[in-house]
């Protein structure tokens, strides 16, 4: 029986891997129109500078993120030059910290609260290091999370309303 199981989850596995959603579980930095994948000891090495951080939290097993993930990887892509004030960060475990082989990926998903997947938040670090939630994106969206057009125009309102003066040294 347990033959089994290990046999139905490692073709699971393989599956999600042929999706082309499987990522190696970690964090990932959004760079010249794709994520690259960080080697990093903490979580506070993410947020040396004081400023906006869009994050994203994908789970390999999940399907909504399996769903979501490539709609939010083109409306990037295509809206990414109006997001030069945010970093990008995409943080992957396969099941939240229960199945996540990534110390830093499974604190940042406990340090966020991350509880449900595709997590897509704003946060703002303030120049003592201090860490605020401005939004909680994916719920602002609902259901047309799914939708590409109307996820990147959704992305510069939702992020424009609290991202201001460009260029400034502290995030407002």
């Amino acid at each position: 029986m347990v033959r089994r199981i290990a046999s139905l989850i490692a073709r699971i596995f393989k599956l999600v891997r042929a999706g082309g959603a499987y990522a190696e579980n970690g964090v990932y930095i959004w760079r010249e129109g794709r994520y690259v994948k960080q080697n990093i000891d903490r979580e506070r090495e993410l947020f040396s500078k004081a400023d906006y951080y869009l994050i994203y939290f994908h789970n390999n097993l999940c399907p909504s993120c399996r769903k979501f993930y490539p709609i939010f990887e083109n409306a990037l892509k295509s809206v990414g030059e109006e997001f030069t004030r945010i970093h990008h960060i995409k943080v992957v475990c396969d099941w939240f910290t229960t199945k996540c082989t990534d110390p830093v990926a499974r604190k940042l998903f406990m340090v966020f609260n991350v509880t449900a997947t595709p997590k897509l938040l704003l946060v703002k670090i303030g120049l003592d290091g201090s860490i605020h939630v401005v939004r909680d994106i994916i719920d602002d969206l609902g259901s047309s999370i799914f939708s590409r057009e109307h996820i990147s125009r959704a992305l510069i309102n939702l992020t424009g309303k609290n991202v201001s003066g460009i260029g400034s040294e502290e995030p407002r």
